[in-house]
């Protein structure tokens, strides 16, 4: 009877810790899932008394495959994360840019020469050539908006400025430590991890929100969005998140 009791309890035992692992694991999509929990400007002095405009975004996330966050060495050697990608016609050849019919831009071109080439799909390249940027060089995607006959339009960095759109690339969360814990190595993202599945990321920008950059184009009158996405390493791309529309001049510095 004592026996029969014993492997009763043992029974009641696994049901009860397997119940309890169900519970304690979300079923969370393999697609990330954010939220906007803040947005902070932030404006400090440098040693040299020059004036600095940070930006801090913070969000929430979930994922339910723990794949989120990349490090720099995959990105340099995995071709899904290079820069740009070379645009073809239809037999296959690299459209080269032609100074008599083409117009140059940022967006569209880079320019490279025999004594600074580059590589590209692993071709090398030698001319100024049309390519697609590519978005997953980065897993922290940032859009400014600003208002244009009563609709939000992306600012464009490429075209307008010849900048790199802002982005920023976090380490992988799932080799953190499975419980409670903040990551933060002085770069541009602290992380807290509050499960293997959800926690939240801060990403702090600098001088490419200062007002530098639109006083040139009178965006610093503007009312303007923070459009914000995220992608894991099987680039699934996040929800867009926006903040609520502001003006840089009535920030809280």
């Amino acid at each position: 009877m004592k026996i029969v009791y014993w492997k009763l309890l043992l029974v009641i035992v696994v049901l009860c810790s397997s119940c309890e692992k169900e519970l304690d694991e979300p079923n969370y999509s393999e697609i990330p899932i954010i939220e906007l929990r803040n947005v902070k400007w932030v404006r400090i002095e440098e040693g040299n008394g020059s004036l600095v405009d940070i930006i801090q975004i913070e969000i929430g996330w979930q994922d339910g495959d723990g794949d989120l966050g990349m490090n720099a060495r995959e990105v340099f050697t995995n071709t899904d994360f290079q820069p740009f990608h070379l645009v073809r016609d239809e037999h296959d050849r690299i459209q080269y840019f032609n100074s008599t019919t083409d117009t140059f831009s940022c967006s569209k071109y880079i320019a490279a020469s025999p004594d600074r080439p580059i590589e590209i799909d692993n071709d090398i390249i030698e001319d100024t050539v049309r390519v697609i940027h590519n978005k997953y060089r980065g897993n922290f995607h940032v859009a400014i908006l600003y208002k244009r006959q009563g609709e939000f339009v992306e600012y464009d960095f490429l075209k307008e400025d010849c900048r790199t759109p802002i982005k920023g690339l976090f380490p992988p969360i799932d080799s953190l430590a499975h419980e409670k814990v903040t990551y933060d190595d002085g770069g541009p993202f602290v992380i807290y991890q509050e499960s293997p599945w959800s926690g939240t990321i801060t990403f702090t920008v600098s001088s490419y929100l200062s007002n530098k950059i639109f006083s040139s184009n009178s965006l610093s009158q503007d009312t303007l969005k923070i459009r914000v996405q995220i992608n894991d390493r099987a680039l699934h791309d996040s929800n867009i998140v926006e903040s609520e529309p502001f003006t840089i001049e009535e920030t809280d510095w």
